[in-house]
């Protein structure tokens, strides 16, 4: 929890520089596509899965591009709350391996 006494601490707070973790990376590179290619095919790979289900989810494709957005956002969000960051890079590792096995 941060303390703040005064104005100044609130000023200093507000235009230090952010200190990033490792789970803010990974975060930002599933909010925003284009960051991290390996996140964005394990995501592309997690929503053909999501569209292909039986029985069909009518819902996964919804809105199009803004809909990706916002769930992009939601599953990175429920990362952080849950604390999956492990378990999701070594999805990212695996489906980058099996990539690497089908591309050619």
């Amino acid at each position: 929890m941060i303390k703040i006494s005064g104005d100044q601490d609130l000023l200093k707070l507000l235009t230090s520089k952010k200190q990033t973790k490792d789970g803010d990376n990974i975060l930002s590179s599933i909010i925003f596509e284009g960051k991290e290619a390996s996140v964005d095919r394990t995501i592309g790979y997690l929503q053909s899965l999501l569209e292909r289900k039986v029985p069909m989810v009518t819902y996964a494709r919804l809105s199009g591009s803004d809909g990706m957005r916002l769930s992009r956002a939601t599953f990175a969000v429920l990362l952080k709350f849950s604390e999956f960051f492990d378990d999701f890079s070594s999805m990212v590792d695996e489906v980058d391996m099996k990539w690497e096995d089908v591309k050619d």
